[in-house]
């Protein structure tokens, strides 16, 4: 009984629990500022696209890339970024620049 109890408690603590919410295919999320507008379709369980307008001058843009998700955020990398990814609080929808 101990053994089980003790290889529950190693799964609970050092693996990642995966559950149906880290899969947004189909989902959209569209965020607007001042000055630019982005829309977010998340195409499978890996991908995304990331249409961008500014505003101002009415260009529109598409970009490619990759997601992975957990329970606090979702996390975007775009290969025009390089070495920096976008980060989205999952409760509130702000989005930050990770890796700078």
């Amino acid at each position: 009984m101990k053994k089980l109890l003790l290889i529950f408690i190693n799964l609970f603590f050092f693996y990642e629990v995966k559950s149906e919410s880290g899969d947004l295919t189909g989902k959209k999320l569209l965020c607007k500022n001042l000055s630019e507008t982005n829309g977010y379709d998340f195409i499978n369980k890996e991908e995304i696209i990331n249409y961008k307008s500014w505003d101002l001058q009415g260009l529109l843009s598409i970009y490619k890339g990759k997601y992975e998700t957990n329970f606090k955020t979702i996390i975007l990398h775009f290969p025009i970024l390089m070495n920096v990814s976008m980060k989205i609080n999952r409760k509130n929808l702000e989005v930050s620049l990770v890796g700078i």
